[in-house]
């Protein structure tokens, strides 16, 4: 797979830790992968490298979220494919029992529309399960420094079209779409974001001209038609 680049930083490098421990022994890295050749391989990638602390894997979601409070992970490589759970929700799960963790995703092709679910939940960088030890390795450090880069192949599906609605969308922007796609009321989504009416009411306003609809309804049908979220 092409080696991701990212600005200031190889990828055959890692960073230093920016997180002030003294004395730290790396970047604790638990895994979630759901066969164990994945398992065995990610813990054969990262077990030895000399910045990366191994912190274990897990086979499920269930199993992860037993894991993380005992090991109190740094960064998560997650499996998208879970057995038993949808990723993006095991991210929201993860995220409640170790708020400070970071995420890196394991996709088996690339797909724009998981990157957008799973950024309104946690920033995160989404990979290719073809990438090399190096590109890894790099994603991981770059997610525990709060720095995110997806696979190529993934940046291309992700790059603002001129043509494309919603290419310029906000990232509240679609938080807020979400919702509304949802079937949730202005009320609901003020209530949810934490935000005053009058500003849902702006941002409302913001998508329709970007989407250039009309109404509500045509706001809805236009971000399912394009993919923009995913409804529940």
């Amino acid at each position: 797979m092409e080696q991701m680049t990212r600005a200031g930083v190889e990828p055959t490098t890692l960073p230093p830790l920016h997180d002030g421990r003294r004395g730290s022994p790396g970047i604790r890295v638990m895994a979630v992968a759901v066969h164990p050749i994945a398992r065995q391989g990610l813990q054969s990638m990262l077990q030895d490298h000399a910045r990366l602390q191994w912190a274990g894997c897990a086979a499920s979601g269930a199993a992860a979220l037993h894991m993380a409070s005992a090991v109190n992970p740094d960064v998560v490589v997650l499996d998208v494919d879970l057995p038993d759970m949808d990723a993006v929700q095991a991210m929201g799960m993860l995220k409640r029992v170790v708020p400070q963790t970071r995420f890196v995703l394991m996709a088996e092709w690339p797909d724009a529309l998981l990157v957008r679910r799973a950024s309104v939940v946690s920033p995160c960088s989404v990979l290719l399960k073809s990438v090399d030890q190096m590109s890894l390795t790099a994603a991981i450090a770059d997610a525990h420094g709060g720095r995110h880069a997806h696979a190529p192949e993934i940046q291309q599906q992700l790059a603002p079209r001129p043509d494309t609605p919603g290419a310029d969308l906000t990232h509240r922007e679609r938080e807020l779409l979400a919702l509304l796609v949802r079937g949730q009321s202005n009320r609901d989504i003020a209530s949810q974001l934490g935000i005053a009416m009058p500003t849902v009411k702006y941002h409302m306003t913001k998508i329709m001209l970007k989407l250039d609809a009309a109404n509500r309804t045509a706001v809805v049908l236009i971000a399912l038609r394009h993919q923009l979220v995913i409804a529940a």
